[in-house]
């Protein structure tokens, strides 16, 4: 993930006060606001998912969220504002940073073209929904044996 000093500085920024850094098994960074125009410059930046009318407040306001997972680079994204974050913010990255380590260690790591890569990983790339078809299939006539 390339970003220009200035736009690191906008997210680093907007994070710090709105973002959520998610360090369960998702580790998942995401930002919600009432306010449409920041979300989308956030989306703008650094990729991820951005969904319109969220939900809306107790008041009725429509909310915007952004969201960046593990597999579009959540984890880049914590390397790159951990320097720029309060000490508060620095140990719920730090916390993802972790677990993402610990992760990769138990062999979370996905392999494509597996189906657990399909599944378990949800990753949803050529390859790996390729092994998925290929799996019904053989299941298919499975069980038209029995």
């Amino acid at each position: 993930m390339l970003l220009k000093d200035i736009d690191l500085g906008y997210v680093a920024g907007l994070l710090e006060g709105e973002g959520f850094f998610d360090a369960t098994n998702r580790l998942c960074i995401t930002c919600t606001m009432t306010d449409e125009e920041p979300i989308k410059k956030l989306f703008d930046i650094c990729g991820g998912s951005y969904y319109g009318l969220h939900h809306h407040t107790k008041s009725g306001k429509p909310t915007y969220r952004w969201y960046i997972g593990r597999r579009r680079g959540s984890i880049e994204l914590a390397k790159l504002l951990f320097p720029l974050m309060c000490p508060r913010r620095q140990i719920q990255l730090q916390a993802m940073l972790d677990k993402d380590k610990t992760q990769h260690k138990n062999n979370w790591t996905l392999v494509h073209g597996t189906l657990q890569g399909y599944e378990s990983h949800k990753c949803r790339c050529n390859e790996c929904k390729a092994a998925e078809s290929r799996y019904r299939k053989n299941l298919k006539e499975r069980k038209k044996i029995l």
